[in-house]
């Protein structure tokens, strides 16, 4: 089922958009589709892998230091059993941002509060090799266009991510799903949804 956090996003969508295609989940069961395959799942992994998967990207930055390299291993210290995905995802990419100052430059451009309703600048997103950072910081970057209702332009980004690769599956599909739904691809839309309930 839909996670608590996800229920209230879903509230808020359904506030915004009355008749939106969230008020037919009862009915996705029913749906046959053929998006990333009809038998595919997705399932987020560890904090124990993600936390490794971190710090092994950070302990390989140029600008590296004991200091930094301490600061990131208390943020991962005060993760417990409770962290959700989503948490996971906000985490690593604090640590990016410690660990590499173009990501700190970033992340700092993606913020709701009081920043200009505009696409930041992306080219962090295309200038590391690293598979496991650029699915992390490109899944962040979309989420937070989605929040800001910058929709066409967040769909772009999910659109160059697989959610069997990301830290939070959940919330690649959820904002997947919103997005389609506000640009009238509702069939799409629903089709994402088949994925994120099962």
């Amino acid at each position: 089922g839909i996670s608590p956090f996800f229920m209230r996003e879903a509230e808020h969508v359904q506030k915004q958009t009355p008749r939106t295609f969230l008020g037919c989940a009862v009915c996705l069961t029913m749906i046959s589709v053929n998006v990333w395959g009809a038998e595919q799942r997705f399932a987020a992994p560890s904090a124990d892998v993600v936390r490794e998967q971190t710090l092994a990207w950070a302990a390989q930055q140029p600008g590296m230091n004991p200091t930094i390299q301490d600061t990131i291993t208390a943020l991962w210290n005060a993760v417990d059993e409770t962290a959700t995905a989503q948490d996971l995802l906000d985490v690593s990419v604090s640590s990016f941002a410690l660990a590499d100052a173009d990501t700190q430059d970033f992340i700092e451009r993606c913020t709701l509060a009081g920043g200009p309703l505009a696409m930041p600048e992306a080219k962090v997103l295309d200038s590391r090799e690293n598979e496991y950072y650029n699915s992390t910081l490109r899944l962040y970057f979309a989420r937070f266009l989605a929040q800001r209702r910058m929709y066409d332009e967040a769909l772009q980004q999910f659109g160059q991510i697989d959610p069997a690769r990301v830290i939070d599956p959940a919330t690649c599909l959820f904002y997947t799903a919103v997005c389609q739904q506000h640009l009238l691809q509702k069939s799409e839309g629903l089709a994402t949804l088949v994925y994120l309930l099962t």
